[in-house]
């Protein structure tokens, strides 16, 4: 595991590009501690993320939407029925 952190001359650059760490490594987040897990999903993964938060979100807000227009339309009509009644007692 520690050999892959060191230069290797036969290694192709096109397997391990200088500039992507090498998540192997003992030095790579070693400042951060050592409970830091760090995840990389692939894209497929974030894109599945991505639509799974939109969709829940979208959920949610019409969620609410319909939440305070059923609220606004029993009010109104709760509101009309005691002015006609109050019509009809005076």
């Amino acid at each position: 595991m520690i050999a892959r952190c060191q230069a290797d001359p036969l290694d192709s650059s096109e397997f391990s590009p200088p500039e992507v760490p090498d998540f192997r490594c003992k030095e790579f987040g070693a400042h951060l501690g050592p409970m830091l897990i760090i995840v990389v999903p692939s894209p497929e993964v974030v894109v599945i993320i991505i639509i799974i938060v939109v969709v829940v979100v979208v959920v949610v807000v019409v969620v609410v939407v319909v939440v305070v227009v059923v609220v606004v339309v029993v009010v109104v009509v709760v509101v009309i029925i005691i002015s006609r009644r109050r019509r009809r007692a005076l």
